[in-house]
């Protein structure tokens, strides 16, 4: 999909209209949806452990002020001090969080795992920079093919064609 979509994509953006996509979606996801119910077995339930209900609120909360506060920030929909407060009440929102995390005896997210020190460093830090690149480029690409070079949305998913069997050959 990742392949092939783009350049789809692009033909039926390019000479259709953009609707078209979803129009496209809708059938091919009716096929998956009945061949998942056809070959895919029901799995036995699994009894897990009850939902952290206050470290979701918690998360929750602390994501909605932060992405509001962020986006409204960088668009000018609500005033600065607004965005700001926003943004601010998301970080408190997280600390709290956080604190809830570490005294609950079953949280929703364990905190206790970046105690270690190699986890930490590979995955937290290291391997969120080198993923946010990586899964950052097949919505950056296209735009800054079409915004900055002035491509056509055919031409994009082309050149999204040839950066994705890269980089399906080089995984491989």
């Amino acid at each position: 999909a990742p392949v092939i979509g783009p350049i789809i994509g692009g033909i039926f953006v390019t000479y259709f209209s953009w609707p078209w996509i979803f129009y496209l979606n809708l059938p091919l996801g009716c096929i998956v949806l009945l061949f998942a119910l056809r070959f895919i077995p029901p799995s036995a339930r699994r009894t897990g452990q009850p939902l952290d209900k206050w470290g979701f609120m918690f998360t929750a909360l602390a994501l909605i002020g932060l992405l509001y506060g962020l986006d409204s920030f960088a668009h000018g929909s609500f005033p600065p001090w607004l965005s700001g407060l926003l943004i601010g009440l998301g970080i408190v929102m997280a600390a709290v969080a956080a604190r809830h995390f570490r005294s609950s005896a079953k949280p929703l997210l364990n905190l206790q795992i970046a105690q270690v020190h190699t986890y930490a460093l590979s995955n937290l830090w290291v391997g969120t920079l080198v993923r946010t690149g990586i899964n950052a480029t097949p919505f950056l690409l296209p735009l800054y093919f079409q915004q900055v070079l002035g491509l056509s949305a055919v031409a994009a998913g082309g050149y999204m064609l040839a950066y994705f069997l890269g980089n399906f050959g080089m995984k491989s």
